[in-house]
């Protein structure tokens, strides 16, 4: 939450496919609080009550509220993460990494199957498999724990946000690896007194013309020296959306030329696919399209493996999967995976971190965050209402405003 301290929160919310109430912060309520490094014993210490109510409902179907009987039907979400430890798998680098099923990790590149491959009975994985399995050494298929939560996995919801930031994180890090390798290249032959790096400044300065805020550096060792590694700037959601949207237009003068052509249809097709995923509703036949073409999309990242690093089969990563084979059994079940969004956990979170910051007095932050969303709820009905607002010129939003962001730290450099 912060850069000294880590909390984890666990929250709940309506899903109402009428609604986008669950996408904002008022639409999440936090269930419990805890300050400390995210793990499988803390989860278990610290809300294993709460994960024992949650077993309970699941179990009941059903939760009475004065004299009414209300019917209930559980989801679980969150990052990947959060998800591998709740239901006792090992990290994401393990061999068999995937929450739904037990493809190896070597596999995840293979694009031939058909979209029901991992839904077999050998491939598929379930509760009562994960239970099984956790109590054996060998073979284990990387379930290391009993599952702290009983929902079937077919209600244990990818989440689009986290799928799409680190889809995003791995496309950044090889248009990095693309320009760095080409500098390097470039710098052995030029003469002592001639600039270097010319490349990376120039992807530098494509990426922040969309409007983002965007610096790549060079991280140094424990003696202060050169590492020989790069970081980049961590963007938000919004400027991530914000680069799926402009940049791949603009990448042609940035990257190499035999191999720009397929990049930029990466990105672009990429969009695509996330676009489709956040839709309200989806056919048959669009979700079926959406496999097709996320199939294509993977076989053309690969494709690129032979002219530029990143592109390996290694580099597939269990989001990756998720977003060819299991995403569209998610779409068939319930047409949309935009009510299972976790932008209004994000913003959730980011209310208590402002909380912890802003309005606490680091005593006893947890209990802040919670008193604090308490009394909000409690004084709901005297919350002011928002003034309401039309966007007459809908381009000014969609481009003058950049343009004029972009104008106004030109003029302050």
């Amino acid at each position: 939450m912060t850069r000294n301290t880590n909390f984890v929160i666990l929250s709940f919310g309506v899903v109402d496919s009428k609604s986008d109430n669950v996408l904002s912060a008022k639409g999440n309520h936090s269930l419990g609080v805890v300050k400390g490094n995210e793990s499988y014993e803390l989860l278990n210490q610290a809300f294993g009550d709460i994960f024992n109510q949650i077993n309970h409902l699941n179990k009941l179907k059903h939760i009475k509220v004065g004299e009414k009987i209300v019917n209930l039907e559980i989801f679980f979400g969150g990052d990947y993460k959060f998800l591998l430890l709740v239901f006792g798998l090992q990290n994401a680098t393990s061999n068999y990494s995937c929450l739904w099923c037990k493809v190896h990790k070597d596999k995840r590149w293979d694009m031939s199957h058909d979209i029901s491959y991992y839904t077999s009975v050998q491939l598929k994985r379930s509760i009562k498999d994960i239970h099984d399995l956790a109590g054996k050494s060998k073979n284990n298929y990387c379930c290391v724990a009993r599952p702290l939560v009983e929902i079937d996995l077919d209600h244990v919801i990818c989440d689009e946000l986290h799928l799409m930031l680190r889809v995003v994180d791995v496309l950044i890090d090889n248009l990095m690896e693309d320009v760095l390798e080409w500098d390097k290249t470039e710098d052995m032959c030029k003469k002592r007194s001639d600039e270097r790096g010319i490349h990376l400044n120039n992807l530098i300065s494509t990426i922040r013309s969309c409007g983002v805020s965007f610096n790549i550096w060079q991280k140094k060792s424990a003696e202060g020296n050169a590492s020989g590694k790069y970081e980049c700037t961590s963007l938000l959601s919004h400027d991530k959306k914000i680069l799926l949207q402009q940049l791949p237009r603009k990448l042609s003068t940035a990257i190499q030329e035999d191999s720009c052509s397929e990049v930029i249809q990466i990105w672009q097709d990429f969009y695509e696919l996330y676009k489709t995923i956040n839709k309200e509703h989806l056919s048959e036949e669009e979700i079926n399209n959406y496999f097709d073409k996320a199939k294509a999309w993977v076989k053309l990242f690969i494709s690129l493996s032979p002219k530029r690093k990143g592109y390996n089969k290694s580099r597939v990563t269990p989001y990756l999967h998720i977003m060819v084979y299991h995403v569209p059994q998610f779409l068939r079940l319930f047409k949309t995976m935009r009510i299972f969004s976790g932008q209004g956990v994000e913003k959730n979170n980011d209310v208590a971190r402002s909380t912890v910051l802003r309005k606490s007095n680091k005593l006893d932050s947890t209990s802040d965050v919670l008193k604090l969303e308490f009394r909000q709820r409690q004084l709901r009905e005297q919350e002011r209402n928002k003034r309401t607002y039309e966007k007459v010129d809908g381009s000014y939003w969609e481009s003058e405003i950049f343009k004029k962001r972009q104008k106004r730290r030109l003029d302050h450099i």
